[in-house]
């Protein structure tokens, strides 16, 4: 039951981009969104949330929090959402000391997990956005593009897309902070601001960015002394999932939507270091047409 409670900041368990989070006590944390996030956003993860955990606790696939009461102006202003409490610690921290590939592994078997729910066995599901549909206005909001730019990313996307058959439950986030890990080795997944239905290559290709180049919670950029552990983490996380799919061509096949990855982070708002490094990573990339594809992109080339 949800705490009969004056909801209060209570403690601090984490800061995002766009929100607090505290414990309220009684098995319930308090998501308190930042004062420029409309009511609009807010609504819109609890649908997503709602539909995301009626569809994983039907399938016993892998754990969601439960979702509480949406709270308007919870606190000085500030819209909430209440979930359940998860057990457990960010993978980096739960698995410190582990090898890259062991965690690179781990992610990979939980991303294959949401990647096996489809609308047709959970109907929750059908709430959630297509894909394309995200990355077509990304493609379009992403600052420092090029007209031409754009075009090619649209015409990628299109030519993509025509080859999905089958949309898939996709995170549109996932990454080692939004995993919790419990000692028992069980985890629960979290952040579903991001889910969709699409693609899962398209889900894998974003991580793949996200890993490699997405500076740590607090940092600026990613330390030098980084580069290699992820490089390791990334392609150990490709390689697991890659063999799960049990086809010759799975890491070209990933490798085809990191522009369009790369244009989804670019619209993310992200800081300028990372924004300067993808930018010119997709400038180089888009220089032939996707009709044209020359070369797949994997994850070598994102160097």
């Amino acid at each position: 039951m949800m705490p009969d409670v004056e909801i209060s900041p209570g403690t601090l368990l984490g800061t995002g981009c766009s929100s607090d989070v505290f414990d309220q006590g009684d098995g319930w944390v308090l998501k308190l969104f930042h004062p420029q996030c409309p009511q609009e956003y807010v609504q819109t993860e609890a649908v997503l949330a709602r539909a995301v955990y009626a569809a994983a606790e039907a399938s016993g696939a892998f754990r969601v929090p439960a979702v509480g009461a949406l709270l308007p102006a919870a606190l000085h202003g500030r819209n909430g959402i209440l979930y359940a409490k998860a057990a457990g610690t960010a993978l980096p921290v739960a698995l410190r000391g582990a090898t890259p590939r062991h965690v690179g592994e781990r992610l990979a078997d939980l991303h294959r997990a949401i990647h096996v729910l489809g609308a047709t066995a959970h109907p929750a599901l059908a709430a959630l956005p297509l894909q394309q549909m995200r990355l077509g206005l990304a493609i379009q909001q992403a600052p420092g593009l090029s007209d031409m730019q754009r075009d090619a990313l649209r015409a990628l996307l299109e030519m993509l897309t025509a080859r999905c058959r089958d949309n898939r439950l996709c995170h549109g986030d996932f990454h080692p902070f939004n995993v919790l890990q419990d000692t028992g080795g069980g985890a629960t997944l979290i952040d579903w601001m991001t889910a969709e239905m699409g693609d899962p290559l398209c889900d894998v290709a974003r991580s793949i960015v996200r890993l490699r180049f997405a500076p740590a919670p607090g940092a600026i950029s990613v330390a030098p002394a980084e580069n290699v552990m992820r490089r390791l983490l990334a392609d150990a996380y490709l390689q697991r999932y890659s063999e799960a799919l049990d086809t010759p061509d799975a890491r070209e096949r990933v490798g085809r939507w990191l522009p369009l990855a790369i244009a989804a982070r670019l619209a993310d708002g992200i800081g300028a270091n990372e924004s300067a490094t993808l930018g010119e990573w997709l400038a180089g990339r888009l220089g032939c047409s996707p009709e044209e594809d020359r070369e797949p992109a994997h994850v070598a080339h994102l160097d």
